[in-house]
C-alpha cells in the first residue's frame, strides 16, 4: 500500500471586522434576493415571459425597485402576498 498525501492551499482568513462585516454583507444580499423575488416565487404560474409582461405593462423595466402593484386585479391574485 501507498500512502497518499493530499496538499491543500490555504489561504489566510481575516478574522476581525473586515469577515464579520462580509459574512453580513452576504446575509444580507441573500435575504433581500429572496424577498424581491418571492411574489413571483411559483415558477409554474410566474414564468420568465410572464414576467417580462407584467413589468412592460407596469412600466418597470428595467427593475430598479420592488415588483410595482399589479395593474390587474388578476394578476395581484397571483402573486405570493409577502
Amino acid at each position: 500500500m501507498t500512502a497518499v498525501t493530499a496538499v491543500t492551499a490555504m489561504t489566510a482568513v481575516d478574522n476581525g471586522q473586515g469577515l464579520a462585516d462580509r459574512i453580513l454583507g452576504g446575509w444580507l444580499g441573500r435575504i433581500a434576493g429572496n424577498m424581491l423575488g418571492k411574489p413571483v416565487e411559483q415558477g409554474e404560474v410566474w414564468t420568465r415571459d410572464r414576467i417580462d409582461r407584467y413589468l412592460r405593462r407596469a412600466n418597470a423595466l428595467p427593475l430598479t425597485d420592488y415588483l410595482p402593484e399589479p395593474p390587474t386585479e388578476g394578476e395581484g391574485r397571483d402573486l405570493r402576498p409577502e
